[in-house]
């Protein structure tokens, strides 16, 4: 689990949700640069258009945020918002996102 002092704050969401822009067929990981961090900050939006039900994208929040906190220690000093794009996921494609954040 990625801890709170790695999360974004809701607040900051509309300001960190444009930057550099990496995309898959899984997964849009948008990566915004800021001096004054000391750690990576990260946060992973579900849209209603992924998954309908909030069971659903709370499923793969918790997923998501289970990767990233075995790999926060190699993630750049940023603000990583991640946005899925599928639904159902398995460990598999999960990892996709590990690949696609450290190159």
């Amino acid at each position: 689990m990625l801890k709170r002092s790695n999360r974004i704050p809701t607040k900051q969401f509309p300001e960190v949700t444009r930057g550099k822009t990496l995309n898959s067929e899984l997964f849009r990981v948008v990566v915004k640069a800021d001096k004054d961090l000391k750690v990576p900050k990260c946060a992973v939006i579900v849209s209603n258009k992924v998954a309908k039900t909030a069971v659903v994208r709370n499923r793969i929040r918790r997923q998501v945020y289970g990767l990233l906190g075995s790999i926060i220690t190699t993630l750049p000093t940023a603000f990583i918002s991640i946005f899925p794009k599928k639904a159902l996921m398995n460990k598999d494609e999960i990892l996709c996102l590990k690949k696609l954040l450290i190159s």
